[in-house]
C-alpha cells in the first residue's frame, strides 16, 4: 500500500533541485512506462495516460478486481487490477481474447438453471452476488445448469471459474456431470483451500478475489458432445462426494459470475459476460535496433499445462513473418516451466535458447530483464548477468516494428496472451546497447 503526502506550501528553493520533466526516465531513453505508479513519459515529456505513449486497444469490456472491489473496465480502456489482499496495484493486465460459454453467467434463477434442495436469490447485476440457501430437506443441495454448444475441436480443455464467498456455510462444490471419471473440486470459502478433487480434473485452484470472495477454478477434458454443464452444490463437509443426499442445515453461501471457457486454465482470466471479451493489444513502434528493460508480474495461478507456454514478451514484424519472444516452457516440454527465448524468421524454423538468468516460472513473481535487437540478433540478460543470444541461423535482416509485452503475436497474427501484468517498460528506440551497458542498465534499474 503506497502513501502519498501532499502539501499546499509553495516551493521556494532552487528550481534546479526539482525533478526534471523527464524524470525518472534515463536520459537516453525514448519511452518510460510505469503502470504501477501511473507514470508515462516519452521524448516530449510526461503524459496523462498510457495511450499517450503506447498503442493500446481492446474492443470489449471486462471485469477485474479494482481499487474498490470488482469493477467493469469499458472497451478501449486499460485494465489495472489490484491485489485483493494487499490493495497494491499490480500493473497493466494483458490477456488474450476469450468467450464466456455460459448464456446466463450471473442470473442463477434463469431457465438455464434447476435447483434441488437450494434456493437462489434474484440477481441482475453482473458484479452482484446471488445468495444460495440450503434447505433442511434430505436431498442433494445444488444448482444445475445444462447447456451444450459448438466448441472448437482444438480446444480439448474446458475451464470453469466462479466467484464465491462464505456465508453461514463455507463449502462449495463444482462438479461436471456426464464425465467417465469423477470431475469435481471442493472449495473451503473461509480458508481458500481446495479440500478434495476428482480424478477427471486437469487442474483446480482457489485464489483471493474481490470483497473477501474467492475465484474458484476447475479445468477438465472437453466433453465429447461439447456439453459444458455444471453443478454448484453447498456441501456439509470438505470431503463430500458429488451426488450425495443428506439432511440439510439451513446455511448459505454467495456466488457471483460464472465463466466457462474453451481452453486450459489461463490466469485466472478476467471474468466476462457471455459476449466475447477481446484481448488487449499493447505495442510500441521500434526501429531496426533497440534496447528495452521490463518488469512483468507473473499470473497468480500456475500456467503452462497441456503444451501451453507462458508468453511474457514478444517483438514482431508481420510483413516478413519475423518475431522473437520470451517466456516459460510448458509442463509437457523438455524443460518444464523454465525460461526460454525463441526467434522465427521468414516463417521458417523456430530457434530457441534457454535463459538461466530468468529462473523457473513462479506464480506471482516479478520477472525483470533487459534485452536488445542489434544486427538481426536478439539478446537478453537477467539477474545472473549472462548475455544470452538466440540462435540466428536464418540471419534475421528485418527490423521488428513492434514490442508487445505480455503476449505473443506469431506469423499468422494469432494473439496468445499470458494473463500477466506489465509493471514497467523502458525503451531505447534506435539504440543497441553493448553487453556491458546492458548489464549495468539491468543492475541500476532492477534494484
Amino acid at each position: 500500500m503506497s502513501v502519498v503526502i501532499t502539501s499546499d506550501v509553495v516551493f521556494t528553493g532552487d528550481p534546479a533541485e526539482l525533478p526534471g520533466a523527464y524524470a525518472p526516465m534515463p536520459n537516453d531513453a525514448t519511452t518510460y512506462i510505469d503502470c504501477v505508479n501511473d507514470l508515462y513519459i516519452n521524448q516530449s515529456g510526461r503524459k496523462a495516460a498510457l495511450s499517450d505513449v503506447i498503442n493500446f486497444a481492446r474492443t470489449s469490456s471486462k471485469y477485474i478486481v479494482g481499487e474498490n472491489g470488482l469493477e467493469q473496465v469499458p472497451a478501449g480502456a486499460p485494465a489495472f487490477p489490484y491485489d485483493p489482499t494487499t490493495g497494491d496495484r499490480l500493473g497493466l493486465l494483458l490477456e488474450e481474447s476469450i468467450t464466456n460459454l455460459v448464456a446466463q453467467p450471473f442470473n442463477f434463477t434463469s431457465s438455464n438453471w434447476t435447483a434441488a434442495g437450494v434456493t437462489a436469490s434474484v440477481n441482475t447485476d453482473p458484479i452482484g452476488m446471488t445468495t444460495l440457501t440450503r434447505s433442511t430437506a434430505e436431498s442433494e443441495h445444488k444448482l444445475s445448469m445444462t447447456q451444450a454448444g459448438a466448441m472448437s475441436s482444438a480446444a480439448n480443455i474446458t475451464t470453469y471459474q466462479i466467484v464465491a464467498k462464505a456465508g453461514t456455510g463455507k463449502f462449495l462444490q463444482i462438479a461436471i456431470p456426464g464425465r467417465v471419471t469423477q470431475t469435481f473440486a471442493n472449495f473451503d470459502l473461509e480458508s481458500g483451500a481446495v479440500t478434495m478433487m476428482g480424478r477427471g480434473n486437469t487442474t483446480q485452484n482457489c485464489v483471493p478475489y474481490a470483497d473477501g470472495s474467492y475465484l474458484c477454478t476447475l479445468s477438465c477434458a472437453r466433453g465429447a458432445t461439447d456439453d459444458y454443464s455444471i453443478d454448484l452444490a453447498i456441501i456439509p463437509t470438505a470431503v463430500t462426494l458429488p451426488g450425495a443426499s443428506y439432511v440439510g442445515v439451513a446455511q448459505d453461501i454467495q456466488i457471483g459470475m460464472l465463466q466457462a471457457t474453451a481452453g486450459p486454465i489461463e490466469g485466472p482470466k478476467s471474468i466476462g459476460t457471455a459476449s466475447p471479451t477481446a484481448g488487449e493489444v499493447v505495442a510500441t513502434a521500434i526501429s531496426a535496433e533497440w534496447t528495452a528493460y521490463m518488469e512483468i508480474r507473473m499470473p497468480d495461478v500456475l500456467k503452462g499445462f497441456n503444451g501451453q507456454s507462458v508468453y511474457v514478451f514478444s517483438a514482431d514484424d508481420l510483413t516478413n513473418k519475423n518475431f522473437v519472444w520470451v517466456g516459460f516452457g510448458s509442463s509437457a516440454g523438455s524443460s518444464p516451466f523454465a525460461a526460454v527465448a525463441g526467434q522465427k524468421v521468414n516463417n521458417g524454423t523456430l530457434r530457441t535458447a534457454s535463459l538461466p538468468g530468468l529462473g523457473i516460472y513462479k506464480p506471482g513473481s516479478i520477472l525483470k530483464f533487459s534485452c536488445r535487437m542489434a544486427s538481426g540478433k536478439f539478446s537478453i540478460v537477467g539477474e545472473d548477468g549472462q548475455i544470452v543470444t538466440v540462435a540466428d541461423a536464418d540471419a534475421m535482416g528485418y527490423p521488428l516494428s513492434r514490442i508487445r509485452p505480455g503476449m505473443l503475436i506469431n506469423g499468422t497474427d494469432t494473439q496468445r496472451g499470458s494473463g500477466c501484468t506489465l509493471q514497467k517498460l523502458i525503451v531505447w528506440d534506435g539504440i543497441a546497447k553493448s553487453d556491458a551497458q546492458m548489464r549495468r542498465q539491468y543492475q541500476q534499474l532492477s534494484f
